[in-house]
């Protein structure tokens, strides 16, 4: 019996020490973004999952008309089918992140799938851009574990999140996306958004009425659409 309450004690320290201590970190102790950047009111347009042959050359279209910079979260695997469009990504002036291989999630996977994840992520991305020592990063639907800070030591990452999410991974309109951008823009807003299709191919031209609309809105005048590093 002493044994079995030994296994249980033990395997609730690793899952203490693994996945909550880093979560509460994450919610409550780092401060993401900074007051500087929430006074500005700003806005720092993100997007996750691509490259996409399609939405993604579309977006860096809408973003130069309107000399805006972009922050791309890129999906490793993605990225080994269409390295040039990662390259022009970055060729256009906006910046490159990563955001793991699969889109594996943090808490559902073993460490060493978790790992490889992250690691396999980078390589693909040094081989499209050259090695970078700092680069920002993005969890997969935002969840950590102890790896991911690990990982952010190692190879000297930097952790974006957002506080504005425009839910366009949902099958909804682009006016929907837009509504729920402007109602979280009460301060400097680090918006999430998805280039990437790849549950919903259909919410392409969504997605890119939703981009340029939020581009040109009379909300947003007098403000700066951003790069990410401003944000910290």
């Amino acid at each position: 019996m002493q044994i079995i309450y030994f296994l249980f004690g033990a395997i609730i320290f690793l899952i203490l020490v693994y996945i909550v201590l880093p979560s509460f970190y994450k919610k409550y102790i780092f401060h993401y973004p900074s007051k500087e950047f929430l006074n500005s009111g700003n806005i720092c347009l993100t997007f996750d999952d691509g490259p996409d042959p399609k939405v993604t050359l579309e977006v860096l279209e809408l973003l130069k008309s309107h000399g805006a910079i972009g922050t791309f979260f890129i999906n490793g695997k993605s990225a080994e089918r269409f390295p040039e469009i990662v390259k022009a990504i970055q060729k256009e002036g906006h910046i490159v992140g990563e955001h793991g291989y699969d889109h594996l999630n943090a808490w559902k996977v073993s460490p060493w799938q978790y790992w490889a994840e992250l690691t396999t992520s980078k390589r693909i991305l040094d081989e499209c851009i050259g090695e970078n020592e700092e680069r920002y990063f993005r969890p997969a639907y935002g969840k950590v574990n102890l790896l991911t800070y690990l990982f952010m030591v190692r190879y000297k990452r930097k952790m974006i999140l957002w506080n504005a999410n425009s839910n366009d991974y949902k099958q909804i309109t682009a006016s929907e996306i837009v509504e729920n951008v402007i109602r979280q823009h009460n301060a400097g807003c680090v918006v999430l958004m998805h280039d990437g299709c790849i549950n919903y191919p259909e919410m392409g031209d969504v997605k890119i009425e939703a981009i340029q609309r939020i581009l040109k809105h009379p909300r947003f005048s007098g403000k700066e659409f951003v790069a990410v590093d401003t944000t910290i």
